[in-house]
This record gives C-alpha cells, sequence and structure tokens, in this order.
C-alpha cells in the first residue's frame, strides 16, 4: 500500500516537474528600437515631434479614433538622423482623440539597388539549408517568403553577410518554441545598406548574443552575434532574411537573395550544402 502510493506520487512530481519545464509564450513584446515622439494639443492646433536617431529612414504613422482628424493625417517619411515637428490646424470638441503614432523601418520611395552578398555562416565550413524560399511551414508569407535557414547550432557564431549600420537589436528573449504564438518573441539583428536600400536580419539569436548595438557599422565577415532557440523554432538554426520597404501600405517585405557564389535563394532547397569561401 505504502509502496503504491510512493509512485502515485512520484509520477505526479514527474509530471509537475515536465510542465514546469515547458517555457512559457512571454507577454511583453520588445522593440528592435526607439524613437522620440511627442504630441501636444491646443484648442486649435496639434502638433507632433518625432526624432529619428537611426541610421535608416522611418515611416511614421498616425492614427485616431477620429475620423475627421484622420483624413488630415497621411503616413509621412523621416530621413536617417532627422527630426520634424507636424502641426495640424483641427478644432474639435471630442476630449479623447485616442492618437497613436507607430514607426517602419524603410523609405517606400527609395529606389532599392540589388546587391551581392556573402553567406551569413562560417568561413570554410559546409552549412546545411533547413528551409528555403517560398516554403513550408514558414517561408510563405511577404515577411519571410525569400528567407534561408541555415544550420547552425546555438552558441555558434554568425557573420554579416552586407555592410550596413545596424537599426535594430532584440535580444531580451530567452526561449523559443514551434507554436505561431512564439513568432514575434525572437531575438534578432536588422542592418540597413543606405546605397542599396535593403534590410538584412539576423534572427533567432541567443539571450543577449548580439556583438552589435544600434548605429554600429558593420562589414561582410564581422561577427556579429550567436546563435540561440529563441522564437517561433522547433530546431537551433539561424534565419536569414532580406528585406525592402513596401511600395503600397506601411512595412517592409522579404526580397530574393543574390549570393557571392552566384547562387540565388530561390534555388536553395533543403538538405543542400553551402560554403563561404
Amino acid at each position: 500500500m505504502y509502496l503504491r502510493s510512493f509512485w502515485v506520487f512520484f509520477s505526479v512530481l514527474i509530471i509537475l516537474v515536465r510542465c514546469d519545464s515547458v517555457p512559457k509564450v512571454p507577454t511583453l513584446k520588445v522593440g528592435q528600437y526607439s524613437i522620440s515622439k511627442t504630441l501636444s494639443q491646443t484648442d486649435s492646433t496639434l502638433t507632433f515631434t518625432v526624432n529619428n536617431t537611426l541610421e535608416s529612414p522611418l515611416t511614421i504613422a498616425i492614427t485616431t479614433s477620429n475620423k475627421e482628424l484622420q483624413a488630415l493625417l497621411n503616413p509621412f517619411t523621416l530621413q536617417a538622423i532627422r527630426d520634424t515637428t507636424l502641426t495640424v490646424a483641427f478644432r474639435t470638441t471630442d476630449t479623447d482623440l485616442n492618437i497613436r503614432m507607430a514607426s517602419y523601418l524603410g523609405d517606400p520611395n527609395k529606389i532599392i539597388r540589388d546587391t551581392i552578398i556573402q553567406y551569413p555562416i562560417p568561413r570554410n565550413t559546409a552549412t546545411k539549408i533547413i528551409q528555403g524560399n517560398e516554403s513550408t511551414p514558414t517561408h510563405n508569407t511577404d515577411w519571410s517568403r525569400y528567407a534561408v535557414d541555415f544550420d547552425i547550432k546555438v552558441k555558434d557564431t554568425i557573420y554579416a553577410a552586407d555592410s550596413g549600420y545596424v537599426v535594430g537589436v532584440v535580444q531580451a528573449y530567452t526561449d523559443g518554441g514551434p507554436s505561431p504564438k512564439w513568432r514575434d518573441f525572437s531575438n534578432f539583428i536588422t542592418t540597413y545598406n543606405k546605397q542599396s536600400g535593403i534590410f538584412t536580419q539576423y534572427v533567432h539569436l541567443y539571450h543577449n548574443g548580439s556583438f552589435v548595438k544600434i548605429g554600429d557599422y558593420i562589414r561582410p565577415g564581422d561577427a556579429i552575434g550567436i546563435v540561440g532557440y529563441t522564437g517561433q523554432t522547433n530546431i537551433e538554426h539561424l534565419h536569414f532574411n532580406r528585406l525592402k520597404p513596401k511600395t503600397s501600405g506601411l512595412g517592409i517585405t522579404s526580397i530574393p537573395i543574390h549570393f557571392t557564389d552566384n547562387v540565388p535563394s530561390t534555388s536553395l532547397k533543403r538538405g543542400q550544402t553551402v560554403t563561404r569561401q
């Protein structure tokens, strides 16, 4: 009887330990950059002040619950390292306009110039492709359609594929998992090439695993961070993506990649190996 009770207790203990060991999806989303923005209001005017401290353009969108005011507020682009003040003449008796200001990387009017880049992997090491372009389970949206997943292990170093300025860093997360609920909770680095107008992202990095900070200038081959197991994933790897501003709408969208060995990302398939010379 006592033996049976012991095994029941032991089994329950194992279940509790296993439940406790499953990481929980974070409740707070960490932004990859921050900007200074203020709003002041009088009886007849609204004044918005925005300061862009990044080495890339930002598109600013202001939204409000007041339809008449919303018609006066169009998205506008703020160039790198610039600030601006927008004044809108507007009279209303509405005491709560519910005004929000959001920013998006890039200038949709900039001409994009495609460039050839390196693989973001260790030199002289054959590295397997985990997932290629336009494929399941995760490379089938505008955000990641032309991304490439490289078989790089946790705590292995990743290297800059292109030159540019660091405009985004997230490194606060510690865990990941296969559920889509984890999608917005990955550590990553975003860089911007002023000449091409293209953004590059290195995703699923380790907790505090970035070697760079916002404002740093990096060159191809520079060590910039280490791989982790954060965000939506069921296997350790580096998710690598190139993006340009959308020409309609807001935000940035995935684009095909051209690597230095004349291999386009569209030809890379799961199981294939590549090497950075």
